[in-house]
């Protein structure tokens, strides 16, 4: 072989040049890695030179560092959005119960498929908030919290709230519109499952980032399992609703995971205010129709 005189490429220490070395020499080019007094170095014969080159080049484009992606921001204030999902079941329940203002509560706010069509929108929301008994309405608090509360980790305390009722009303909508006449449905259940769907859809954020498809998946696996499990009850159950709500939570939060959450706390809070607003005016216009 000719005299080895031409430089193909350099590094900081010998260990930057062993790989690229093994390349050449897979691909049949003669090289050899010398110290040069600041740094290491490949050469190779003059006529090889072109050659090594552009198989080095070729090695760098495929294997270019990975970027690391930047660590999920989670959102503090995350009790503060419980307590108030906690504040809004439990006094729907207790205005529920005592039929506060004269009003029957479950006739003017259940999810009534017949009303629903005559254009009663705001059933869709009060009916998030109505439970059958004392039991409905600690198993939804219970799920409720332990959905939402990642959710709001992850969007924040009001844009997550924010986010769970209004899949959940998209869900309860759809499905009043599919109700047949003489069946109406209730709970909050409809809004977890919305929960369970955006912690899907989300789950990188929640989990944390990794390689491959297996655990870019693992959140939606994890929560179809739950849904098959909590969603499919007895015969009273409304699986319909519970698989609207985690498809409508899916969706939304494939679409807010293409923007940045609001960090600031104004924001978080003019969500959770506007989400608040929106159950007080859906109850408002229930009642007012009931009277």
């Amino acid at each position: 072989m000719t005299e080895i005189a031409v430089e193909v490429h350099r590094a900081p220490n010998a260990r930057g040049c062993e790989e690229r070395l093994l390349v050449l020499e897979a691909r049949g080019i003669g090289a050899r890695i010398a110290y040069l007094g600041d740094y290491y170095a490949i050469l190779v014969a003059p006529e090889q030179a072109q050659a090594a080159r552009a198989e080095l080049a070729h090695y760098a484009a495929e294997n270019q560092p990975r970027r690391r992606a930047r660590p999920p921001v989670l959102h503090a204030g995350a009790a503060a959005g419980a307590l108030g999902y906690v504040a809004l079941l439990v006094a729907v329940a207790a205005a529920s119960t005592h039929g506060i203002f004269g009003r029957d509560w479950y006739g003017a706010g259940i999810l009534d498929g017949t009303r629903v069509r005559a254009h009663e929108w705001w059933r869709a929301a009060t009916a998030l908030t109505l439970h059958a008994d004392l039991a409905h309405l600690a198993a939804n608090l219970g799920f409720g919290l332990l959905f939402g509360i990642p959710v709001s980790r992850v969007l924040g305390p009001g844009l997550g709230w924010a986010a769970i009722a209004a899949a959940g009303f998209i869900a309860d909508l759809i499905d009043g519109l599919w109700l047949p006449p003489g069946q109406a449905a209730l709970g909050a259940s409809t809004a977890v499952f919305a929960a369970l769907g955006l912690l899907a859809s989300r789950g990188r954020a929640v989990l944390g980032t990794g390689r491959g498809r297996a655990y870019r998946a693992a959140g939606l696996v994890a929560a179809l399992v739950l849904l098959a499990f909590l969603g499919t009850g007895d015969v009273h159950t409304d699986i319909l609703g519970h698989a609207l709500g985690f498809v409508a939570g899916l969706a939304l939060g494939a679409v807010l995971g293409r923007y940045p959450a609001p960090a600031g706390h104004a924001a978080q809070q003019a969500y959770g205010i506007a989400t608040l607003a929106g159950f007080i005016l859906a109850w408002a216009a229930a009642l007012a129709r009931a009277g």
